[in-house]
């Protein structure tokens, strides 16, 4: 489970409509990944790793939508969707005592 903290924003040039919406929620999800370290000394190592990570999809609503100088609309429902995904790689130098 991770935490997530989000906001989405719509804006539009027709009537400067304005909507958005902040979110924190609690997401299940997984992670994958592997990673190789190869001994360069008997003291120095070299290590890269890759992980995937999917939290799945984060879906936000929103009723609060403005336009024409601030007159609120609020029977336009707005949904704001996002796929939560990250690519991480990394690599380090390490040293043994």
């Amino acid at each position: 489970m991770s935490s997530i903290s989000t906001g989405f924003q719509f804006t539009d040039t027709f009537a400067t409509a304005n909507a958005s919406k902040s979110e924190r929620s609690v997401k299940p999800g997984w992670a994958a990944g592997g990673g190789v370290e190869f001994g360069l000394t008997p003291h120095w190592t070299l290590r890269a790793e890759y992980l995937y990570v999917s939290l799945n999809t984060l879906t936000v609503n929103s009723s609060d939508l403005v336009a024409f100088g601030n007159i609120p609309f609020p029977t336009n429902q707005f949904t704001h969707k996002g796929d939560l995904a990250s690519n991480i790689v990394r690599a380090a130098v390490n040293f043994k005592f």
